[in-house]
């Protein structure tokens, strides 16, 4: 694979899975920083893309603000 399609690759799967972990009722504290882990690796991924739109761009600073702040999750981890 080369660096073009793994962003593209990277930047899909991060993004889908944190929409996954935010689907979920209830989540582990792993599953938690995981969430907000892959929430910047999407949209640091979507950052490398030649494609990339200024959509994509406030969708990825949405998802991004949305793992720290969905409820329980604010006062879990200060830094990532």
């Amino acid at each position: 694979m080369d660096e073009s399609a793994a962003h593209k690759h990277f930047s899909s799967a991060c993004f889908k899975g944190v929409r996954d972990l935010l689907d979920k009722l209830s989540r582990t504290a792993e599953e938690s920083r995981l969430m907000r882990k892959m929430a910047h690796a999407s949209l640091f991924r979507w950052l490398q893309r030649e494609d990339v739109e200024p959509l994509n761009l406030s969708i990825g600073l949405w998802q991004v603000s949305r793992v720290h702040a969905v409820p329980g999750e604010v006062a879990e981890e200060r830094s990532v």
